[in-house]
């Protein structure tokens, strides 16, 4: 999935209105993304100099991003988890269609890109499929659920996600 999207245009960096404050860069992360995170999101991501003016994306020094990344690989190479015996949800963020994917920014008219959003899409639904499975394997009481969009489904899609959530709540004994 990573080589296809690297084969689309990038999206559009932000300008220095765009970094002129929290609230004007929430503004452009919402053109963008199609969802308007929390400021405290951003803030979190983000350096915001004294005079309100937000700077490049914030990251730890590289000697402890290594230390982290060292560490995750010793913990997760003797990961073993026990299967889930409880009742589960599973909500999925999936493009229902290749046009769930088209950015605007995108030229839609472009052969190329069109081909490579149909490939992306096709990607995308079959790694939910794998991942549908492999959670109805692992979870012996669980329920998998697809909602159209991306990762912040809980903020873009929330009356759905609260619903998939109660419906699921509801059935349970």
């Amino acid at each position: 999935m990573n080589a296809v999207a690297g084969k689309l245009p990038p999206a559009p960096a932000p300008e220095a209105k765009d970094l002129a404050s929290v609230t004007a860069l929430r503004a452009f992360r919402m053109k963008i993304d199609g969802a308007a995170l929390p400021e405290a999101h951003l803030r979190a991501r983000y350096v915001v100099n004294a005079d309100g003016t937000v700077g490049g994306a914030w990251m730890p020094a590289l000697p402890i991003r290594q230390a982290f990344t060292t560490e995750i690989r010793r913990i997760s190479e003797s990961y073993n988890p026990e299967r889930i015996r409880v009742p589960a949800l599973a909500i999925y963020a999936v493009p229902k269609s290749p046009a769930d994917l088209m950015q605007p920014w995108y030229s839609a008219d472009d052969p190329v890109v069109r081909q490579n959003v149909e490939t992306l899409h096709k990607l995308a639904r079959e790694r939910f499929r794998r991942h549908a499975e492999w959670f109805e394997a692992f979870a012996e009481q669980g329920r998998v659920s697809e909602i159209p969009g991306a990762h912040h489904l809980f903020i873009t899609n929330a009356r759905e996600v609260l619903r998939q959530i109660e419906d699921f709540v509801s059935s349970l004994p």
